[in-house]
């Protein structure tokens, strides 16, 4: 399994709504891609920062995900989202070496 790690800095205050956005927009275009094997979303609302990890269940899957994302209509969603933005995202992929869920 892989995974991208993207850092987002956010506004003051405006987490809350560019992580709805981003849930309601999308991640359903996500879920529509090969290879998706889910995602998660870590907030840390004292510095302003979300740290959203999808998981792909191959390299080249975690690749194609990457050009999907250039895509026009998951560009104009995400656009909703980048004016929240207090500095430009990070991004860092990863392989998964161990993964456990209670």
């Amino acid at each position: 399994m892989y995974a991208r790690a993207i850092t987002f800095h956010y506004q003051p205050g405006k987490i809350d709504e560019a992580v709805e956005i981003l849930r309601a927009t999308v991640m359903p275009e996500l879920r529509q891609l090969a290879g998706y094997q889910g995602a998660t979303n870590l907030i840390d609302r004292e510095n302003n920062k979300v740290l959203g990890i999808t998981y792909w269940q191959t390299a080249a899957d975690l690749e194609a995900s990457g050009a999907s994302i250039s895509h026009p209509r998951i560009q104009e969603r995400l656009a909703k989202v980048s004016v929240f933005f207090a500095g430009p995202p990070s991004v860092v992929n990863y392989e998964v070496s161990d993964q456990e869920a209670a």
